[in-house]
């Protein structure tokens, strides 16, 4: 059966579409089937030797020359908005509720037609009022803001300013809170609201303003004045990771916090042809991996090897609810695209900012993201909307011999990893994230593919391509067939590379214990740059995400010459050495001889008992010893007292130091944990034994610091 030959997408939560890629592509394997030509179309198949052939013998396919798209997304809708509104209002009434509240008034955002500016306001208003009842009294000052610059007639908007007063009181601004709360009551004998209403409303405000008046009386706000200076103080002593601020904010305790961290700079200087990385390193192919990226000098535990931009990137489909379309940031107070009911933005400048690349696939989001066409496909119809037809058009000819050379020039590759020797990696020009070519010539791994990986592969591009046909990827112009079959080529080489060459964006989720710490994939994308690292089970690099930016840092000593080693998700010692090989073999194309694999190191804990593991400090011995044999005052091979003792008293105070940096991170305090990590690792470099279990521990601990100077989320209590 064909369909046992033909790989399977992962599942994904499906979004409307019609019809669906799995559609097409069960057709085609039901026609081979029910013909019984299977032999003949592998054959068929096989004989093509790029991916220009690939596409030109699907093409003519009868269900490819019956495939018929249609614009495919959740749409506005003023019936199903209103629904979500009452919804919203029968909730809301219970403070209880306050959560299933904002979830009907979002999704009754979401589905208003953008051009009814008031009825947006009105429900940007509500929205506000639901966070308000949650306490996420920042992203409620947002909203109310929002809902009264939006408004043509934001008088009538009382509840508006009613948040703007709580909020204010909250940040003990009472002199602000005190005018709100007036705005409110004015604004509320301006408003439509029924006389029951009124009074109710009226009596609540009355209540807080009496209050707030009390607590804006002059010698209440000498003593406000004494309180903010001696915050203000702290704070300029103190700094705590995973704090969100804004020129909206108007709360200091912020209950879940959001944020995007600082992108650090690359270490010894920037790389004068690598522009994403640092001038310590450079591009070998070696014998065995290919192309790699080596250290042109020691490189320092901590150092920032890579800041990498990506050249697409697309939010994964069971986050778009909850994330910024344009930088991947939470959003509950969230602007919606004007086109569609599936996308939203942080803020007005973000919207303004991603409408230009968002617009292509606007209308056919739930195409992209139908389940079956695999989670690859957002990202690749990204890589062709950001290129532009207008570019590709005039290269045409150029990208036609380029899709030649790069599977030639993959081959020939290959062939160096037979032979024991590094060559240079050339590449003309600057290699920068930005530049179309260096996304383009990312390994496919296309020699090492099946039939049945490469067929499925070629109706998705067949698919994608009629997305952006349907899209106005092409428009003004009308596409030739030799036009849509190159672009399809395209795809088909981008659905191949990215498979092994995207990577995660990802979010750290701050929990209450380190132990409880995780992190969330968000995203994917094409980093250009990070993606000429090769993996190890044992790496000495990690990666995180600031914003859609990848940082990537060394997390041990990287002496000259050593290859830079990233890790794919398959750590030595949480996965056998089986499962990691087979699972690298099947997505990446490679068998994986890191050290781990080739001395088959075992799973953590590693040696039951011995949690560090160093050498003797004397050249001529160098003998394992563990702590917890109690061998602190001499070598038990050597001998030797003086040196072997000062070592192991030293390990001992670094146990010590290693402790303190994990009540740091327990405070929040991961800036100053890394610091202490960093030196406790450098110690280990010099002197441990690897595997051990104190080693593996520092390192993902180590890792987690790094993390959680990206993008984290520290939920509000009551989500815990």
């Amino acid at each position: 059966m064909i369909s046992e030959h033909l790989e399977e997408s992962d599942p994904q939560q499906e979004l409307l579409s019609s019809p669906p890629f799995s559609s097409y592509y069960t057709s085609v394997c039901d026609r081979v089937r029910r013909d019984n030509i299977l032999d003949s179309v592998m054959q068929d198949f096989q004989k093509c030797l790029s991916d220009q052939e690939r596409i030109a013998y699907v093409w003519e396919f009868p269900e490819t020359r019956q495939l018929a798209l249609r614009p495919s997304t959740s749409s506005k809708c003023h019936e199903e908005a209103a629904s979500c509104e009452q919804l919203y209002d029968s909730l809301v009434v219970n403070e209880c509720n306050a959560d299933k509240a904002f979830e009907a008034i979002q999704r009754a955002v979401l589905k208003t037609p953008t051009p009814d500016k008031n009825l947006l306001a009105t429900r940007f208003m509500k929205r506000g009022w639901a966070l308000l009842l949650q306490e996420q009294f920042d992203d409620a000052y947002v909203d109310a803001n929002r809902a009264l610059n939006l408004a043509s007639a934001p008088g009538t908007l009382w509840n508006a300013h009613e948040i703007l007063g709580h909020c204010h009181a909250k940040a003990k601004k009472y002199k602000e809170a005190e005018a709100n709360f007036g705005k409110a009551l004015e604004s509320l004998k301006k408003s439509s609201a029924s006389n029951t209403e009124r009074a109710a409303v009226a009596g609540r405000v009355s209540q807080v303003l009496r209050m707030v008046k009390e607590e804006n009386r002059p010698k209440n706000r000498s003593k406000e004045v004494t309180r903010k200076l001696e915050e203000n103080r702290k704070k300029k002593q103190t700094h705590e990771p995973g704090k969100e601020v804004s020129e909206n904010t108007a709360v200091d305790d912020v209950v879940g916090s959001r944020d995007h961290g600082r992108v650090p700079k690359v270490s010894y200087g920037r790389h004068p042809k690598l522009l994403s990385a640092t001038s310590a390193v450079r591009v070998v192919v070696t014998a065995g991996s290919g192309r790699a990226v080596v250290a042109n000098r020691d490189i320092r535990v901590g150092s920032v090897v890579m800041v990498d931009l990506p050249y697409a990137y697309a939010v994964n489909a069971d986050q778009l609810h909850l994330r910024c379309h344009r930088c991947c940031r939470r959003c509950a107070t969230s602007v919606p695209c004007t086109g569609c009911a599936v996308v939203q933005y942080c803020s007005e400048s973000c919207a303004r900012k991603g409408a230009d690349l968002h617009k292509l696939e606007c209308s056919v989001m739930a195409l992209v993201y139908d389940a079956s066409l695999g989670k690859m496909a957002p990202i690749v119809f990204r890589i062709l909307s950001t290129v532009s037809w207008a570019k590709l058009r005039k290269s045409q000819e150029k990208l036609r011999h380029e899709l030649l050379l790069a599977e030639q020039q993959e081959l020939k590759e290959e062939s160096i990893m037979e032979v024991n020797d590094w060559q240079t990696w050339s590449w003309d020009g600057q290699y920068s994230p930005h530049d179309y070519l260096t996304t383009f010539h990312l390994i496919s791994n296309t020699s090492k593919r099946t039939f049945g990986d490469l067929l499925k592969r070629s109706l998705s591009a067949v698919y994608i391509t009629h997305c952006l046909l349907i899209a106005g990827f092409y428009s003004p112009s009308k596409p030739t067939k030799e036009e849509l079959q190159l672009t399809a080529a395209l795809v088909l080489r981008h659905l191949q590379n990215c498979s092994c060459n995207a990577y995660e964006i990802s979010e750290m989720q701050l929990k209450e214990t380190i132990a409880e710490n995780e992190s969330l994939e968000i995203g994917g994308a094409v980093y250009p740059t990070i993606s000429l690292t090769n993996h190890s089970c044992f790496p000495n690099v990690t990666r995180y995400n600031v914003g859609t930016t990848c940082v990537l840092r060394a997390t041990r000593f990287i002496p000259k010459d050593a290859e830079i080693l990233d890790n794919y998700g398959y750590y030595f010692h949480i996965k056998p050495i089986i499962e990691r090989r087979d699972a690298l073999r099947h997505q990446y194309k490679f068998e994986c001889s890191c050290e781990a694999c080739r001395e088959q190191w075992p799973l953590y804990p590693h040696r039951q008992g011995e949690s560090v593991i160093f050498k003797c400090p004397v050249s001529s011995c160098l003998a394992p010893s563990s702590l917890y044999e109690g061998r602190t005052t001499k070598c038990s091979k050597c001998g030797d007292q003086e040196s072997y003792g000062r070592l192991a008293a030293e390990m001992s105070n670094k146990l010590l130091d290693y402790s303190a940096a994990l009540r740091q991170m327990q405070e929040g305090k991961y800036e100053a944990a890394l610091q202490t990590l960093l030196q406790h690792q450098a110690l280990l470099d010099t002197h441990a034994v690897y595997p051990a279990k104190h080693f593996t521990d520092v390192q993902e601990i180590m890792r987690q610091c790094m993390n959680a100077l990206g993008n984290v989320y520290k939920p509000k209590p009551k989500d815990k």
